[in-house]
């Protein structure tokens, strides 16, 4: 069984009417009142629970709404990066700019393989020509 306290909350100016429209005929006759707005420890915990559940629960809504927007920002990202290669290599620098900022003593270039077997490959080229005219010696 869930109850919500919130329909309560809601109708609070209808029971204030109520309340006022009973108990102010009682000064006229003396009748002695006296108002207990205290609740109950057990209720105090319930409606404390309830409104937390209520605050996690609009927290977890805008939290999704926030990454659905993220989400959307990357794609239209992707797009622009596929469409240019030079998008992609303005944002590489960009990257390497705010990385500079953060005043780090190491930077590590990734570099594409391909690039970097070019270099492995003619390093492998002379040293084969190298050992080759030493034989010849």
């Amino acid at each position: 069984l869930f109850f919500s306290f919130q329909p309560i909350f809601a109708a609070r100016s209808k029971y204030e009417t109520i309340q006022t429209t009973l108990i102010y005929p009682s000064f006229f006759f003396f009748f002695p009142y006296s108002k207990d707005a205290r609740l109950p420890v057990q209720l105090q915990r319930a409606m404390a629970a309830e409104a937390e559940a209520a605050r996690e629960a609009r927290a977890k809504v805008i939290a999704a709404e926030g990454e659905q927007k993220a989400s959307r920002a990357l794609r239209e990202a992707s797009k622009v990066i596929a469409e240019s290669s030079s998008a992609l290599q303005l944002r590489y620098l960009q990257t390497l700019n705010s990385i500079s900022a953060e005043k780090n003593s190491t930077i590590i270039f990734p570099l594409p393989i391909d690039f970097l077997s070019h270099f492995l490959n003619r390093g492998n080229g002379n040293s084969k020509e190298v050992h080759s005219e030493k034989k010849d010696d």
